[in-house]
């Protein structure tokens, strides 16, 4: 968040996860809008906040400390893949090896496709991939690369927006599995 124009409304929308807000933009916007949020929130601020119920982060925010803090709040269980692998810990390791390289794969090949609107190609690729967010009990992202794989070919404008938030959720499973 750069602005607080229109926050309240752009809250309502509920297409929102996380936010990331910039202090620095608006001092007293913790006061003003603090009943509001009630999602997983990052402060980015000179002077980090005191007694605040969000994280909070120094100025220099980089993509790790993003993709560490989407991870942090966001669902994910491995217990789904465990019962999959029926408790045994081999067995776990290469399903979390494989989904590792499968996403790794995708991550670096889904921007171009994107950009190219190659939709045949992000309907296949999102096709694979679906089923292992529902694994990882990223139920809600299970929904939006279902929605994709269905709507692509007639809705691509919408869908190539929720191609590009997908990304955010493959770097998510990228930075767990790797954990």
């Amino acid at each position: 968040v750069n602005s607080f124009d229109n926050f309240t409304e752009l809250l309502n929308t509920q297409k929102f996860t996380h936010l990331i807000v910039n202090s620095s933009v608006s001092n007293s916007w913790f006061a003003q809008f603090r009943n509001l949020i009630d999602i997983p929130t990052l402060v980015i601020s000179n002077d980090l906040f005191q007694h605040t119920p969000y994280k909070t982060s120094d100025i220099d925010l980089t993509y790790d400390k993003i993709i560490s803090f989407i991870s942090e709040t966001s669902s994910f269980s491995f217990n789904t893949l465990n019962e999959y692998a029926l408790g045994e810990e081999d067995i776990l390791n290469e399903l979390k090896k494989q989904i590792q390289e499968e996403f790794k794969e995708n991550f670096d090949e889904l921007p171009q496709l994107i950009i190219d609107k190659n939709l045949t190609e992000i309907k296949s690729k999102v096709h694979q991939i679906s089923s292992k967010f529902s694994l990882l009990e990223m139920n809600d992202t299970y929904k939006i690369s279902k929605e994709i794989d269905i709507n692509i070919l007639e809705d691509s404008e919408n869908q190539l927006i929720n191609c590009q938030n997908l990304l955010v959720d493959i770097a998510v499973v990228l930075n767990q599995v790797k954990n």
